[in-house]
């Protein structure tokens, strides 16, 4: 059975001989919204926040709260996720700890609060000059060559 007249721009699926309810899309543009659905569905994928390398001070609080055993999971594999961080840091006993600890939990919880913000836009910018760049890189944030401009955003 052929569509019907005055319809010649829709394409019919036939199930069983007779024309579907429902027209079919071209495969084009079916490919155009799949492209469009993985994009939009990518930041939704995305991983967990992340605590970056180059931030010694933090490093050093964090490996100090997994040597003292606030923290329990391994901090020795960067870049960490804030996840499994923040949940050792809610089990903490903050009076039970010596000083120094307590001190390095509190900053390590302000400044999960602040890097794992929800419903914000956060922009950042770079910019590093170096006389004399090195090609050897450790974890610091140091610039790769003789200018390096950065900028982005996220959004948790």
């Amino acid at each position: 059975m052929k569509p019907k007249v005055g319809w010649p721009s829709i394409k019919y699926c036939y199930h069983r001989g007779r024309p579907s309810p429902r027209p079919v899309m071209p495969k084009q543009k079916r490919k155009s919204l799949l492209l469009l659905a993985i994009l939009l569905a990518s930041p939704a994928i995305n991983a967990s926040p992340m605590i970056a390398a180059g931030d010694l001070a933090l490093r050093h609080d964090i490996q100090r709260l997994a040597d003292a055993g606030v923290i329990k999971g391994t901090v020795s594999t960067w870049p960490l996720a804030w996840a499994p961080i923040l949940a050792d840091m809610r089990r903490a006993d903050i009076s039970s700890v010596a000083p120094d600890v307590a001190d390095a939990i509190v900053r390590v919880k302000l400044r999960a609060n602040y890097e794992t913000r929800a419903d914000e836009i956060k922009f950042r910018a770079k910019v590093g000059v170096a006389k004399n760049p090195t090609r050897i890189r450790s974890f610091q944030n140091t610039p790769r060559g003789d200018v390096e401009v950065s900028a982005g955003f996220d959004w948790l």
